[in-house]
């Protein structure tokens, strides 16, 4: 025996049209600027983070840590193109031009960095633990005179004022800053040398000039 159809809908019994399928979520706007910026502060991040993660486990080489920082950055960025809705590029001459105001007067006040490297205040301690890095590969630095077992002062367990002991292996020494920055700058090194180093900060804060402006 053949069962009964099922009432139709309320709806469709009324006669009234039949809800909407919801709206496409509009595409966003990005401006070439913003793209741009999005772009070199991802690939910053990554290259730091390649940088430190090859220099923690003894492997630090500034060009891998640069190749793997591009990759990232493409996949990065492919992923945000390929996605939906995909975002629409535009171009603002405007914002082009006050981009290039800022990075210009950014290279003018913080170009060409400063070469300080005494490790007696902190940025010394990071420029030295940076050409330690991209000499020895590692953020522990091997110290001759304790494997040498050379009478030295290790007041309070420091080496000097920021380096510090390795408990594990006491032929080597630590300092006690974030490695990453030390390892980035290391990076810097290994591409085009000291002055990659020393120049590496402020074009740093060029960039943040500019992302400050675009915000």
């Amino acid at each position: 025996m053949a069962r009964p159809a099922p009432d139709p809908p309320a709806r469709a019994v009324a006669g009234e049209p039949p809800p909407r399928s919801p709206e496409p979520a509009a595409a966003p706007e990005l401006t070439v600027g913003e793209a741009a910026g999005l772009l070199a502060c991802v690939a910053l991040a990554a290259v730091a983070t390649a940088s430190v993660a090859l220099a923690e486990v003894g492997r630090h080489d500034g060009w891998l840590a640069a190749g793997l920082g591009v990759v990232a950055t493409a996949l990065v960025g492919t992923a945000a193109w390929r996605s939906s809705p995909r975002p629409r590029l535009r171009t603002d001459r405007a914002e082009a031009g006050l981009l290039a105001a800022t990075a210009v007067a950014g290279a003018v006040l913080f170009l060409p960095g400063f070469p300080y490297a005494s490790a007696d205040k902190d940025p010394g301690v990071y420029v030295a633990h940076a050409f330690a890095i991209a000499r020895q590969g590692d953020v522990s630095i091997p110290d001759a005179v304790l494997r040498h077992h050379l009478p030295t002062d290790l007041s309070g367990g420091a080496r000097f004022p920021g380096i510090w002991l390795d408990a594990d292996d006491p032929g080597v020494v630590t300092p006690q800053f974030f490695h990453l920055y030390p390892a980035t700058l290391a990076t810097a090194a290994d591409l085009v040398g000291r002055r990659g180093v020393f120049n590496l900060t402020p074009l740093v804060a060029i960039l943040s000039l500019c992302v400050w402006t675009l915000a």
